[in-house]
């Protein structure tokens, strides 16, 4: 919800990112970015029966990881 309101305030639908050369991201809207899509992923993962990422299965994790990528490149 923070990441659109941000967007809407600049009048943007892009939420500008920075990301450090390891790969994370930085900066002042790195929280709300790690924050949707945690979101995002949360959405997708079933919940019950799941205690760790580990037992999520593998075909959930590349649906997941490629529905973000998608969304992603299409803000870009």
């Amino acid at each position: 919800m923070k990441a659109l309101f941000k967007r809407h305030k600049s009048g943007n639908q892009k939420l500008h990112v920075e990301f450090s050369r390891l790969g994370g991201a930085v900066g002042d809207n790195a929280r709300t970015f790690t924050d949707e899509i945690v979101l995002f992923t949360r959405k997708r993962a079933p919940l019950i029966g799941v205690r760790t990422w580990k037992d999520i299965h593998d075909d959930v994790k590349q649906s997941i990881a490629s529905d973000i990528l998608v969304i992603i490149f299409a803000c870009v």
